[in-house]
């Protein structure tokens, strides 16, 4: 069938919250079974590789120190403000390997807030990302590993805060995890395989939201290059959701696929399958059907890549288009898609920044190395005055199952003295499920758009001091239901490269919000206005 297109309150925002070992645990699982396998492998070709130098591990060390002054610190509508000067103390460490039977990439930033005028008490915040993927034996068996601890807004139409100092009732501690094992095999260029099992939990500190366990079951297989310019397969996806411990949804679906090489730049592709679903729904929705695609990815060079995809499942029409083209100064990324997703499936409560992904793809020809590569997007981004974290706060958390249509564009500058960035996207979201956990934003608006645009222009000033400023403005607005939120962010700061390590600036902010979002019972209204002026420094070990 094609589809037409209440928060409570937390009485005090916590004192402390530990971060959950079990989280830290999956990657170091991950990396004692790589670590096994590689010494191992190390000691059978001993002989040979005597001299060969061991990959090594690296470990970056990092103390930011900010203080804030607000004069509205908990966004409150006018006539409730309170000022607070708020000290953050933020420390971080990054570990990486890079072995030939181990990848791990960890980072891990506690955020320890003091308020001088008791406001908020003390708090402190967690911020993790740590992957693993480990060979366990070659060209058979693999293992994976995920954690990720971030701060996200859980409804669009409330109190959107612009860094986590402010004190916000619309924010919540998202913890997400998942790991498993995978066989993976391919003979010669005729045949590969993959089957593999994927567990994912998520757990939020908001009771608006339930906890969730994903089980995940996936196959597929490959032909190669026998049959010279055509090739085909067969996939198999099966996901088990459960939320609150008593609802469920269950996704599976069955296909096959024909890809021609039309040229060595362009490959078409078509497939056909069948989804068959199971979770509680409105009544009049169909949740089984034979679901198709087509398209085509064109690759005329290495800076230019276009990829784009079509078709139609249960739910209506699908969309999977990209684009990234790239120059020694420029980097331009355009991308649109529409299917059904989850909170805790779509990238494990990870919303990726766009401004560090292009940044990134800028420097990977001249920089392979992916730790040294992330040291120099974190300076070049953080002299631009722009957020330096690879991942974005999502616009909102939900348990239910939906289908979004989202368009993103972002385009990087990197000039002598000038650097420049643009991003703007829209999106359309609309709820699938009717699962009854939590009070979820879609219990409020069955569907809403949003729609951001954000614009940041550095101007380097000298060696080692840059100026900066920046706006933003995000529209999210209810097609069905109540609910409507605008809100204009304004910044300016000053950046110095005080010495080889230590780094410091100053930030102004104005912020505005207005809110027409209901009088739902729990559901946030977020009018608010808000000057701020941070102070920061930043000390690399």
């Amino acid at each position: 069938m094609a589809i037409d297109e209440r928060w409570p309150r937390h009485s005090r925002v916590e004192v402390s919250r530990k971060l959950p070992l079990k989280l830290l645990s999956l990657a170091v699982l991950a990396a004692g079974v790589g670590l096994i396998g590689e010494n191992a492998s190390a000691q059978t070709q001993a002989a040979g590789n005597a001299g060969a130098p061991r990959d090594p591990w690296r470990l970056t060390t990092s103390l930011g120190i900010e203080e804030t002054y607000s004069d509205n610190v908990n966004l409150a509508p006018q006539g409730s403000e309170r000022s607070e000067l708020v000290t953050s103390v933020n420390p971080s460490l990054r570990l990486t390997r890079y072995g030939s039977r181990l990848t791990l990439n960890l980072g891990y930033q506690p955020q320890f807030l003091y308020y001088a005028r008791g406001t908020n008490g003390s708090t402190l915040r967690n911020y993790l990302d740590a992957t693993a993927n480990a060979t366990v034996v070659d060209n058979l068996l693999f293992f994976d590993a995920r954690a990720a601890v971030t701060q996200q807004n859980v409804s669009p139409f409330g109190s959107l805060a612009a860094n986590s100092v402010n004190g916000s009732n619309n924010r919540a501690e998202s913890r997400t995890y998942s790991f498993g094992p995978t066989l993976r095999s391919r003979f010669g260029n005729d045949l590969s395989y993959n089957a593999g099992y994927r567990y994912t939990g998520s757990s939020y500190d908001s009771t608006a939201l339930g906890s969730s366990h994903t089980s995940e079951i996936f196959g597929s297989i490959q032909s190669g290059t026998s049959l010279r310019d055509l090739g085909g397969g067969l996939t198999y996806n099966r996901s088990d959701q459960i939320y609150g411990g008593v609802n469920e949804i269950i996704t599976e679906n069955v296909g096959a696929n024909l890809t021609y090489v039309l040229s060595p730049t362009v490959h078409l592709r078509t497939g056909v399958g069948y989804d068959r679903n199971r979770y509680p729904a409105f009544p009049d929705n169909d949740l089984s059907g034979l679901s198709y695609f087509g398209g085509f990815d064109w690759n005329p060079t290495r800076h230019t890549q276009l990829s784009a995809q079509v078709g139609h499942r249960y739910f209506g029409p699908t969309a999977n288009i990209s684009l990234r083209e790239s120059t020694a100064h420029t980097s331009l990324s355009v991308s649109y898609t529409r299917d059904q997703t989850t909170s805790s499936a779509s990238g494990l409560g990870l919303v990726a920044n766009p401004q560090y992904a292009l940044v990134d793809q800028l420097l990977l020809t001249v920089i392979p190395d992916p730790a040294q590569r992330a040291q120099l997007v974190t300076g070049i981004l953080a002299r631009a005055g722009l957020p330096t974290s690879q991942f974005a706060t999502a616009g909102f958390l939900s348990n239910q199952l939906y289908v979004q249509k989202r368009l993103d564009i972002t385009l990087v500058l990197l000039g002598l003295r000038n650097t420049v960035s643009l991003n703007a996207y829209r999106s359309d979201s609309q709820v699938l499920s009717n699962l009854s956990v939590g009070t979820d934003i879609f219990n409020q608006s069955s569907r809403f758009r949003q729609t951001g645009f954000s614009a940041n222009w550095s101007y380097k000033l000298g060696p080692r001091t840059s100026a900066n400023v920046g706006a933003q403005k995000i529209h999210n607005q209810a097609v069905v239901g109540a609910g409507d939120t605008r809100q204009r962010i304004l910044t300016a700061s000053i950046n110095r490269q005080i010495q080889k390590h230590l780094t410091g600036s100053v930030l102004y902010r104005n912020s505005r919000q207005d809110s027409a979002s209901g009088t739902a019972p729990g559901f946030f209204s977020g009018n608010y206005r808000e000057n701020a002026v941070i102070g920061s420094l930043q000390l690399t070990f």
